[in-house]
């Protein structure tokens, strides 16, 4: 007998995945059917998709970080913290920075609330957290126009008070299956508020990382990435080594080694494959499917 999760989207469809053996996907498989099996369990409200480089769907992406600022702003949270910028997206400008700045606010903020043990009354009315999809969502890709992959996320939900979720990664071997991602792999999200440190060398947001705010991800929880890729199958092999070498010279040139340390495992790049897709989508398919589709529910089988 095998183990498959099922994926099944608003439109009907579903993407089936064999369920890896291994110990990180064995413990998420506990939690998600931990979590399955509460009566109120649902898809969380902040599914993502990023895909292939299209200013159309760049400048809807835009306008919706807009309304979320403008709502932001209005709120009695943003005493002090007000956000701001340009009404337009204008191709020609480089808006690294500008994103780094509005996730830090969202980062703080969460932060911030958690350690008060304070939660806004639905996700719907935290414009922050919508803003922070959207920002993910417009850096991959705005600053990865010659993307070949298209990725999509979400995690189940439930208001009861959780029993076993998240687990934590106390034994730091379990990092060592952390891989890059190759097409129609089902990897471990991330769930973690903030940016780890490849998300910090991927944005080149120098300054989180001297502030002290780099969050590695420290527990295995039920979110999924679906991934999808346009390069031959056996190149991500070779791909972990070249980031993870990336990364060091980018923390060489700008004099990071007194506040992070890549030889640490939980700072390893990449993501935890849990299982592999077992019908068919290419990238470009995919692209389309994530930008018109929602995720309603999963299920694990047996067959």
């Amino acid at each position: 007998m095998s183990l498959f999760y099922e994926i099944i989207f608003e439109n009907g469809k579903t993407l089936k995945y064999k369920v890896e053996d291994n110990p990180v996907a064995e413990i998420w498989v506990r939690v998600t059917k931990e979590m399955l099996a509460r009566p109120d369990c649902h898809v969380f409200e902040n599914q993502w998709s990023h895909g292939f480089y299209d200013e159309t769907k760049v400048n809807i992406v835009w306008n919706r970080m807009l309304k979320h600022i403008d709502k932001w702003n209005q709120l009695d949270y943003s005493e002090g913290r007000k956000l701001s910028m340009p009404l337009e997206y204008d191709k020609n400008e480089d808006y690294r920075d500008l994103l780094n700045r509005l996730h830090e606010t969202f980062h703080r903020f969460e932060e911030e609330m958690s350690e008060n043990n304070l939660m806004m009354e639905s996700y719907d009315a935290n414009p922050l957290a919508q803003l922070n999809v959207d920002i993910h969502t417009l850096e991959s890709c705005i600053f990865n126009k010659n993307m070949i992959t298209v990725t999509a996320g979400f995690f189940l939900h439930s208001n009861q008070k959780p029993r076993l979720l998240p687990i934590k990664i106390d034994d730091p071997s379990l990092y060592k299956y952390w891989t890059n991602q190759s097409h129609g792999g089902l990897y471990l999200g991330y769930h973690t508020i903030g940016k780890s440190l490849e998300s910090c060398w991927n944005s080149n947001d120098v300054e989180l990382v001297q502030q002290g705010m780099v969050r590695p991800q420290l527990d295995i929880s039920n979110e999924v990435i679906l991934h999808f890729d346009c390069r031959p199958a056996d190149e991500h092999i070779y791909a972990q080594i070249h980031t993870k070498n990336k990364m060091q010279a980018w923390i060489e040139k700008n004099r990071l080694e007194e506040y992070v340390d890549l030889s640490d495992p939980k700072h390893t790049p990449g993501y935890a494959l849990l299982g592999k897709l077992v019908n068919e989508m290419t990238a470009p398919e995919a692209d389309d499917f994530f930008w018109d589709n929602k995720v309603v529910t999963s299920r694990f089988v047996e067959e």
